[in-house]
């Protein structure tokens, strides 16, 4: 293996168009957005403040859907037990309920 040397010639301008392959490369994958949304997550994780922030973040905004989906189911029970409520104690709201389509 030491002593083993390549038999073919490399062309004169092969390291430059490499180099340049690889420029093209680095500029079209920094032009996308995403990757440079995910560079900055990835070197902001590395700061225990901006893990910390993030992750609160994360946590008030799930905290505020949940509330929001109990509000909903809540307000849709209330509305099934008033009906129920006032089925159960007026006798004409169920001849009526039943007239309508």
């Amino acid at each position: 293996m030491k002593t083993w040397q390549p038999s073919t010639e490399l062309p004169r301008d092969f390291q430059a168009e490499v180099w340049d392959r690889i420029a093209v490369r680095e500029e079209n994958r920094q032009a996308q957005w995403w990757n440079r949304a995910a560079l900055w997550l990835a070197e902001g994780w590395r700061q225990p403040r901006f893990a910390v922030s993030v992750a609160g973040v994360v946590l008030v905004t799930a905290l505020l859907a949940g509330q929001i989906q109990s509000q909903v189911a809540s307000s849709r029970e209330w509305d099934r037990l008033g009906t129920s409520y006032a089925l159960s104690i007026d006798p004409y709201a169920k001849a009526q309920m039943k007239l309508r389509p």
